[in-house]
């Protein structure tokens, strides 16, 4: 039977995620499967799935070889796309459904500091356009 894993808000801090239980094991057995160790891994979120990597998590190896984690063009909204884009377009995107977390992604109205960042991932947005990792990768 495969473990399934959950990370869920936690009562004290709700943007937070807690983490419990074996999903480090999870991570770990898909990890060491990758012979290159150059990957962009991601759990299931509930929302975006297989389809969208919310929340990257990347190899020290891939971090060594671009020399940053997110590149600093962002203001915030694009980092998580431009890792996912270019993990899609160098075949090193792994998704890992056996972990679950809890994202709740639009489920509440927006709030001040969520309102106030709106031009900011329009911005975002924009630049991604313009710059996308697979534009750049033959």
């Amino acid at each position: 039977m495969t473990k399934i894993a959950f990370l869920t808000p936690s009562r004290d801090r709700p943007d937070d995620l807690r983490y419990i239980s074996y999903w480090d094991e999870i991570l770990l057995n898909v990890t060491q499967q990758i012979k290159d160790n150059i990957y962009c891994c991601w759990f299931d979120d509930s929302t975006s799935r297989a389809e969208y990597c919310d929340f990257p998590m990347v190899s020290r190896q891939w971090y060594k070889i671009l020399g940053y984690f997110t590149p600093e063009i962002f203001m915030f909204g694009y980092n998580d796309v431009w890792i996912y884009d270019m993990a899609k377009a160098i075949k090193r995107a792994f998704y890992i459904p056996e972990v679950k977390i809890s994202h709740e992604r639009g489920t509440k109205p927006m709030d001040n500091t969520a309102e106030s960042n709106v031009w900011k991932y329009n911005f975002d947005a924009f630049t991604f356009q313009h710059y996308q990792p697979r534009l750049f990768i033959k």
